[in-house]
């Protein structure tokens, strides 16, 4: 693979293929937009992390991605959105014996909840 990149760094520097030598833009408006919104969607994901928990934070992403950069419908969305989270809550914690960061104190109460179900 490295060896593949080297070779189409090396081409586009001696413009040998036809996308080195164009001079149309590499992204259209169309393209920015969607890499503004999947990236700023994936800051905002590392973001929540330490406010709302990893599980939250993952919650309130698939939320946002599901439903709004998706359109799938929100009974779709909240299924996915609530059911995914509380799986990988007791796949890490009990399964693997795995902590991920609980955020805010805010959180604890639903933790605290799902700790009494797992010991």
């Amino acid at each position: 693979m490295l060896l593949s990149c080297l070779a189409s760094a090396w081409k586009w520097w001696r413009t040998q293929s036809p996308a080195s030598r164009s001079d149309e833009p590499f992204m259209d408006a169309f393209g920015w937009r969607t890499l503004l919104y999947v990236g700023g969607s994936v800051i905002a994901f590392v973001g929540l992390i330490s406010i709302v928990s990893m599980y939250g934070a993952v919650a309130v992403f698939l939320l946002y991605y599901l439903r709004f950069l998706g359109r799938h419908s929100w009974f779709l969305t909240l299924a996915i959105s609530l059911s995914l989270p509380i799986g990988l809550f007791f796949f890490f914690e009990a399964v693997m014996l795995i902590s991920m960061p609980q955020g805010l104190s805010f959180t604890q109460p639903a933790f605290d909840l799902m700790y009494d179900i797992i010991y």
